[in-house]
């Protein structure tokens, strides 16, 4: 299959997330070898934990790195000041803050005025979607995690695609994409999606295609299935901003495994 991929900044780099939860120095440590590598140009933001904001400043902050603040749903008003006074001084650029949508519209306000130039991305389901929007705001999917069950299914993540489509919402994505196609993951047992799986739905769901195609191309395994390459993977990147994997070398692998990317 020949087909080009337009991968430039796909993959935020969570690897302080599970299930790699590296320590900060080596986090660092890998993603500066990835700035400086041959494929600089496919990895994204370096993704941080709220709770280590200040750790981060002062072990990267002299690193003009863009960065992406997760914050987590049990999180206070006036967290957002906090974490801009200790960024303050670094050469880091927040270019995304992400947090859960039932922290609700004021304290998303108070990140959005903390980090103007940031993208607030809203995590939840379809029925978040439209409070994204009104909040001029992203959408994000969790599409696994590291415990059984933890994988949504078909029909929720085509009606979050669909709804972000129909919204014109960009959204980004997190856990369980690893892989390039729908695969059973041998930890959890459970069938994981992929995030080319992701991609092309989101293509179709742009093309407003029906929704039994939607939930076909998320459910496919191989790529004469999915047939990425009759998707306008270009344009769904409009709003599939990209996907946070604390593994970029996993994904990497395995597009060039598929022939997908050259070695």
């Amino acid at each position: 299959m020949t087909i080009t991929l337009p991968l430039t900044a796909l993959f935020d780099d969570a690897s302080q997330f599970p299930p790699a939860a590296l320590p900060l120095d080596a986090a660092v440590a890998g993603h500066e070898a990835w700035r400086g590598g041959s494929r600089s140009e496919l990895v994204g933001r370096f993704l941080a934990p709220l709770a280590r904001i200040g750790d981060v400043a002062a072990s990267a902050g002299a690193r003009d790195w863009e960065l992406g603040i997760v914050v987590p749903k049990d999180v206070g008003s006036g967290s957002a000041a906090k974490a801009a006074l200790a960024l303050g001084d670094t050469a880091l650029r927040v270019t995304a803050v992400e947090m859960p949508a039932a922290t609700g519209p004021a304290l998303a306000a108070e990140w959005r005025d903390a980090f103007p130039e940031a993208r607030l991305f809203l995590e939840g389901t379809a029925a978040d979607v439209a409070d994204a929007r009104a909040q001029d705001a992203g959408a994000k999917i969790r599409c696994g995690g590291t415990t059984p069950g933890a994988v949504p299914s078909v029909e929720a993540v085509a009606d979050f695609v669909e709804g972000c489509a129909g919204l014109d919402v960009p959204f980004k994505a997190t856990a369980g994409l690893h892989q390039p196609l729908r695969h059973r993951d041998a930890a959890t047992g459970d069938e994981q999606f992929g995030f080319l799986n992701l991609w092309v739905a989101t293509a179709l769901a742009l093309e407003q295609a029906p929704t039994d195609d939607v939930r076909r191309a998320l459910t496919a395994k191989d790529l004469d299935t999915l047939a990425p390459d009759t998707a306008d993977l270009q344009g769904a990147r409009r709003i599939f901003t990209g996907f946070g994997t604390c593994s970029i070398q996993e994904p990497i692998d395995a597009l060039i495994d598929l022939e997908l990317l050259h070695a």
